[in-house]
């Protein structure tokens, strides 16, 4: 059973829709799809991926997937814990009864 593009990919290949700088070739995508997943790994969406990628760009791009493969690895988030946790000390809140 084949599957389809993975989101990182198409987030990739959906990006020079969005700006014509930044049109990327399939390899291009393939390329640096490894580095999109990381992102997508991390709990980000792909709408905060685009708009990362895509803030404060340069008026002219000589090279697309350059640029983009440097703000992929530069700006990569921190990875968060997968639950919220409760920073030491904090005390644990208990629910209130109203009478």
């Amino acid at each position: 059973q084949t599957t389809g593009p993975s989101p990182a990919y198409l987030a990739l290949a959906r990006l020079g829709r969005n700006d014509h700088r930044l049109g990327l070739s399939a390899h291009d995508c393939t390329t640096l799809e490894p580095l999109a997943a990381q992102w997508l790994d991390r709990g980000v969406t792909t709408d905060y991926l685009t708009s990362t990628l895509t803030a404060g760009l340069p008026a002219q791009i000589d090279s697309p997937a350059g640029l983009l493969r440097r703000r992929l690895i530069d700006k990569l988030p921190p990875r968060l814990p997968a639950t919220p946790s409760t920073p030491a000390g904090t005390p644990t809140p208990t629910p209130t009864h109203r009478l």
